[in-house]
């Protein structure tokens, strides 16, 4: 009851500050994210599994140098990472294993009031727009504050379930919002709370704002100007799953 009054009230008060804001957040990555490898058996390790390693630690490197932006205005919001064409050039294979290894491939589109995200992803050179329901009743709001920069910031955290290769994985969430800028966006597909979202925490990836900027008029990219297969996530994992099966009959 608590979460459903937080959320009532900060609707409210969102209406009044979308009516006139527009802004962007650029968002950075922190990893902690490593590939366990005792040095007892450094030795014995194929010229394969330390390339393996080696390339874990390019893409580590470089996905602490990726900005990741979020504009709004007063109906939408768009996120998406910044590309660096030069690094992308220079470190190649290890720019493109960054992406996929920390999920900033995917460009999230939300409309305020919504309850569904979507993810614009390319998958095996064709292009879709995954529709992904927003699960706030799966977060719980907490009384624990934090300050990020000079804002007040409110946790919120949930166990979160997906399925892998190795099976289903559930892993904790944890996102710190800000009721000082009472807009319900942020990274990626954590959008919908009671604040601008300052910063997440999933697994041993943080992404936190370092740059907030509430007076740019930014131009905000619209989903309705993309010609995409619009599909669920259901839809989306069947079709990932259909080319795992495909690959993996090859190899045998």
């Amino acid at each position: 009851m608590r979460n459903l009054i937080f959320f009532c009230v900060t609707l409210f008060s969102s209406i009044t500050v979308l009516s006139q804001g527009h802004g962007e957040v650029i968002y950075k990555i922190k990893t902690n994210q490593n590939i366990k490898i005792q040095k007892s058996n450094e030795e014995k390790l194929s010229q394969m599994a330390l390339k393996v390693r080696q390339l874990h630690d390019e893409a580590k490197e470089i996905a602490e140098d990726f900005e990741l932006r979020l504009s709004f205005n007063k109906n939408r919001s768009y996120y998406e990472l910044l590309e660096h064409m030069e690094l992308s050039k220079k470190k190649g294979l290890s720019y493109r294993v960054a992406k996929i290894q920390y999920e900033t491939k995917g460009r999230f589109y939300y409309e305020f009031g919504k309850d569904e995200i979507l993810e614009e992803k390319t998958y095996l050179g064709e292009n879709f727009l995954i529709r992904r329901n927003i699960r706030t009743s799966d977060w719980k709001l907490l009384n624990e504050k934090e300050k990020i920069g000079k804002y007040n910031c409110y946790k919120a955290e949930r166990f979160y379930e997906f399925d892998t290769r190795k099976g289903m994985v559930k892993q904790k969430q944890i996102v710190w919002y800000t009721p000082d800028i009472p807009i319900p966006f942020g990274p990626a597909e954590f959008v919908g709370f009671p604040g601008l979202v300052l910063k997440v925490k999933k697994g041993g990836v943080v992404i936190y704002a370092q740059e907030i900027n509430l007076k740019n008029r930014v131009k905000v990219k619209s989903k309705n100007s993309l010609d995409l297969k619009k599909i669920n996530e259901e839809e989306f994992r069947e079709i990932v799953k259909k080319n795992v099966v495909k690959i993996e009959s090859r190899r045998n």
